[in-house]
């Protein structure tokens, strides 16, 4: 028997061998979803006689890529020349960048990260007069929606309803003008773009079709629209697509993930196989009885129940604290009281929002424990970072208007304010790109004198830089960019903390760019180690690509960013309704939320490996207000009992006891008003005995407890 086939259980040799057609692989948390995979491959290559080049695999996150990629070099002796693997996005600016030329992308186009977003938008918010109505950050919320719908400017402006509909409307029109005019896509057109390219060039499809028979993909239930298109394109109703997925782990709804994908498999790939991978090679028996009975509750599923032959020593462990210091000061004694048996990175501290992480740190830092939050500031979001990045986009493409005034005057080179609007400006009238106007047509922009001058040395610099990085490295590039544009020379000159701290970064950023011109990997097909290639990988990074393996610190995230993740310990706090689940799921009234809101509460017990501590507090100040919170339905649901307090819990006050004239109210309930029907209470007042309660469409109302007359439904 071939040697990628030894160790495989029954339901996962069964998957591997399958032959030809349509394949969904229900890979249950932690049964070796990636194991599979990457064996699958190996079985196409060694058994069927499949070529690395007619494989193309695709995942969503690069950690998961490279692990593919790692594995793969294990399993396979023979060259791998010529195999795909990597995430969507990632994939698809391949695809892009060799064939956009179809509908008219030009192969040197940029990527705009969050920051750059958030500035075009800025700017055309401006624009328009309408900055103080919409932030940026809420009009590209609303645009990635349309987008993650397939919805162009034009099919969302004919459905635009509300005023602020219509600005976003208008806004979006005017955003993809901007990027097609500076040459850049940003990350939602990555997918978009080459659906577009497929639907439109069929016989650049069928090139494809046949360069790539056999198609995997990896978290098939977090495939958006445009993945989902992409891949019906690239597979047709019958082709070799085999995927594996979870249903239960399905959390991304709010980026546009699509439950029903994986949930209409067979409905879309008629006479699909299917294989149910069940047996947990991560947890103990304790922590799948509880992950199993949480799950069991919701109705959108595929069955499968997770089993294991790990018994370990502990049963889950759920504890009732005063408070939310009272619930980090035993989240950070537990972490202590561990380090004797398991290191400070096998721990981690999981939460339903950021804000609760605040409380958790400062007792960490009391008691002198090292920790890393994950979510909060990225290092390539520091602005000599982003200054740098800025200097290599415009190197590589100097008509991207974003990258270039952002560095036109950073050092400083007296090319002031009132210039770069005059600049803008132009750039607008005249539908050339700023690097356009200063390099062909200085002289007849109307720029004079020490202006003129500036701007001349400026465009001689970004020429200097653009031939030096055609004949050099990603490193030395940046190692010129700072010598030559004086960035380098303008902190050094002032020796402050602040300025030794960003030198301190660029340094590190220069590790970041000698990786890359090391690494050879799975890239030598198509112009591996350009700039452009570069900055698109960093581009598509993320947090989780940046955790440090070596370091020993308690982990502290939210769900969400653990999926894919396991730890040998895992603290599970803020177990209460209106907190997990989240207020917004509870207000809603939709079962659809809930149940995202389980499998989301699913993903979290299922990363624990030895030890799962649940945490719920009587009472909790969260958003700047203090809440007397029921128990989460989720502990109830997982049958865990609070097996212990850290100390007693406060009596209830006598505002929120059983009364003769009135009927207690908990935060989450359900009541009735006389005048303002039906509501969701939101706030309960213990000490000044009030109450809030939302009410659709009328808001937030706040009465006396005594004397508001609310029924319970």
């Amino acid at each position: 028997m071939a040697r990628y086939l030894d160790g495989l259980n029954e339901q996962q040799h069964a998957a591997v061998t399958a032959g030809n057609g349509p394949v969904l692989v229900i890979a249950g948390a932690g049964s070796g979803k990636t194991r599979v995979l990457t064996h699958r491959i190996a079985y196409l290559i060694d058994a069927m006689d499949v070529s690395p080049r007619q494989i193309m695999a695709l995942t969503f996150t690069n950690k998961a890529a490279a692990e593919m990629e790692s594995r793969l070099s294990s399993l396979l002796e023979d060259d791998v020349y010529g195999l795909w693997v990597g995430t969507f996005h990632r994939i698809c600016l391949r695809i892009l960048r060799m064939e956009g030329e179809a509908i008219d992308i030009a192969p040197n186009f940029v990527i705009y990260d969050d920051a750059d977003q958030r500035s075009l938008v800025k700017t055309i918010l401006k624009q328009q007069g309408v900055d103080d109505e919409l932030t940026p950050a809420a009009a590209l919320r609303m645009i990635s929606d349309a987008k993650n719908k397939m919805l162009t400017p034009e099919a969302y402006a004919e459905m635009a309803f509300t005023a602020e509909e219509e600005i976003v409307a208008k806004t979006y029109s005017l955003y993809e003008e901007h990027k097609r005019a500076n040459n850049a896509l940003d990350f939602d057109d990555l997918l978009l773009r080459a659906v577009e390219l497929f639907s439109v060039c069929p016989d650049l499809l069928d090139v494809y079709k046949e360069r790539f028979p056999y198609l995997l993909v990896d978290e098939y239930q977090d495939t958006n629209e445009a993945q989902y298109r992409l891949l019906r394109l690239l597979a047709g109703k019958t082709g070799n697509l085999f995927v594996v997925g979870d249903p239960d782990q399905s959390i991304y709804a709010f980026r546009g993930a699509q439950i029903e994908n994986i949930l209409h498999f067979r409905r879309d790939y008629p006479g699909a196989r299917v294989f149910r991978l069940e047996k947990n090679y991560r947890s103990t028996k304790q922590i799948l009885a509880a992950a199993n009975a949480l799950i069991r509750h919701n109705g959108d599923r595929l069955d499968k129940e997770l089993f294991t032959d790990r018994v370990g020593e502990r049963n889950v462990e759920a504890t009732l604290v005063a408070d939310e210091k009272d619930e980090a000061l035993f989240v950070a004694e537990n972490c202590r009281r561990l380090k004797g048996e398991y290191r400070y990175r096998d721990m981690a501290v999981f939460y339903r929002t950021h804000a609760q992480s605040r409380v958790i740190e400062e007792k960490l830092r009391f008691l002198n424990i090292p920790y890393k939050v994950f979510g909060g500031l990225k290092y390539y979001d520091r602005k000599e970072i982003k200054d740098t990045l800025a200097y290599l986009r415009t190197v590589m493409n100097p008509d991207d208007n974003v990258s270039l005034l952002r560095i036109i005057n950073e050092p400083r080179r007296g090319i002031g304010g009132t210039t770069v609007e005059r600049l803008e400006d132009l750039s607008a009238e005249r539908a050339v790109s700023v690097w356009r106007l200063i390099k062909d047509d200085l002289d007849g922009t109307g720029f004079k004198g020490a202006a003129k001058n500036n701007l001349k040395k400026f465009a001689d610099l970004i020429d200097h830089l653009r031939r030096y990085a055609a004949d050099h490295s990603v490193t030395e590039t940046t190692a010129e960019v700072w010598i030559a544009s004086g960035y380098r020379d303008a902190l050094e000159r002032e020796a402050s903390v602040e300025n030794v701290s960003r030198l301190e970064n660029m340094e590190e950023f220069l590790t970041v760019t000698s990786d890359y011109d090391k690494s050879a990997r799975f890239e030598a097909e198509e112009s591996a180690g350009t700039l452009a290639d570069f900055l698109a990988a960093i581009s598509l990074s993320s947090d989780l690509d940046e955790m440090e393996e070596a370091e020993d610190y308690v982990t502290l995230m939210t769900i969400h960013m653990a999926k894919g993740l396991e730890f040998p310990v895992v603290f599970l706090v803020g177990m209460e309704e209106s907190v997990f689940p989240h207020i917004r799921s509870v207000l809603s009234g939709e079962s659809r939320q809930i149940e995202e809101e389980r499998r989301l509460c699913y993903v979290g017990v299922t990363r624990a490996k030895d030890v799962l501590k649940i945490v719920r507090a009587y009472r909790r100040t969260l958003w700047g207000r203090t809440s007397y919170n029921k128990p989460s339905r989720f502990l109830e649901e997982m049958s865990v009992g609070l097996a212990e307090k850290k100390k007693a819990a406060p009596a209830a006050p006598a505002a929120i006891e059983a009364r003769d004239d009135y009927d207690a109210v908990s935060l989450g309930d359900h009541v009735r008003h006389m005048k303002f029907g039906e509501g969701v209470v939101v706030s309960v007042d213990a000490k000044q005995e009030k109450v809030k309660v939302a009410f659709p469409d009328l808001g937030v109302k706040e009465f006396l407890l005594a004397y508001a007359n609310l029924e319970k439904i």
